[in-house]
């Protein structure tokens, strides 16, 4: 698969190149990134050859009528980097991507950090929490009945302890707030080899990600493969060496502006963080990551459930 995902409507003009190449590609012309009188034709000529809405510009119709349509849902992550968030200003934020408002429809919160510390954190026993976390997880749970948000967790991994451990801290920060989480949990792992961040690299580092996620799950009671994503990107990728491997994981990945292809290891991602700067009404205090998530994709399944906590035990 190309690793670039196409979900918003083109036209003449657009500056999307690496979505345009798709669909140059499906029209089976040059692909140039370019849309300009050439595509525009192209475009005009399948619409009328299937009796379509004939006006050169490719929207969700022709786009599905392609094959290469991938709807999505807009969504952000929070941690205590934004502060004290107004939950209630945040339940009527809209997003805005390419001038359409979007609503927010999930929200990921950071709910711990590595396992242990030697100075005194926001959990019980020294265990590293997120400083927001009982705060944004009531905040966000609150506003579900008003808002229909699905919420997910996420952990940093700092590979400074057993991978048992930092699983072990994760579902104690989560274990309160467990019946209402809707979206599968993400482990985060970035940084920079020896300097900062996640420790392992190569090998371990998978390794150490197969155990954590493994004990996760049975934590969770979740036994479908590969549920839990991976946040990361292809330069972190690449700094830690993991291997090909890697990339039957779901990929929450980090590219700001464009979508990257190709995605090596990933064929593609699932949801796309495409900024770190967005701005929404109840977060004062800093910026807020934006993202995407693809609703054919293995987390993006997950809006599609019936029973919403069917990925977790409840009583």
């Amino acid at each position: 698969m190309n690793g670039v995902r196409v979900f918003k409507t083109l036209r003449e003009g657009t500056s999307e190149h690496e979505m345009v190449k798709v669909l140059q590609n499906a029209l089976g012309i040059t692909e140039d990134g370019g849309y300009g009188p050439k595509t525009t034709k192209a475009v005009f000529q399948r619409q009328a050859n299937y009796r379509m809405r004939t006006d050169g510009v490719a929207g969700p119709d022709t786009l599905s009528h392609l094959e290469i349509w991938s709807p999505v849902v807009h969504g952000i992550d929070v941690s205590h980097h934004q502060g004290d968030i107004d939950w209630d200003k945040l339940a009527k934020a809209k997003i805005v991507f390419d001038g359409v408002e979007h609503p927010i429809s999930f929200v990921y919160i950071r709910t711990s950090y590595g396992a242990f510390s030697d100075k005194p954190e926001n959990g019980p026993g020294n265990r590293c929490w997120d400083r927001k976390v009982e705060r944004n997880m009531k905040g966000a749970i609150d506003r579900v009945p008003e808002t229909g948000w699905r919420i997910g967790p996420y952990h940093a991994a700092y590979g400074t302890h057993t991978p048992e451990e930092e699983a072990n801290n994760f579902y104690s920060a989560i274990e309160p707030f467990e019946k209402y989480l809707t979206m599968p949990p993400q482990l985060d792992v970035e940084g920079e080899p020896g300097v900062k961040g996640f420790k392992p690299t190569g090998q371990a580092a998978l390794d150490w990600i197969d155990q954590w996620v493994n004990a996760t799950m049975m934590k969770l009671g979740i036994w479908i493969p590969k549920t839990i994503s991976i946040y990361t990107s292809t330069r972190i990728a690449k700094l830690y060496s993991f291997p090909n491997e890697i990339g039957e994981y779901p990929t929450w990945t980090a590219k700001y502006g464009q979508q990257r292809n190709p995605m090596k290891p990933w064929d593609t991602w699932d949801i796309w963080q495409y900024t770190e700067k967005g701005v929404l009404s109840g977060i004062t205090e800093n910026t807020v990551d934006l993202n995407v998530l693809a609703l054919d994709s293995i987390t993006g399944s997950h809006f599609k459930m019936t029973d919403p906590y069917m990925s977790f035990p409840h009583s």
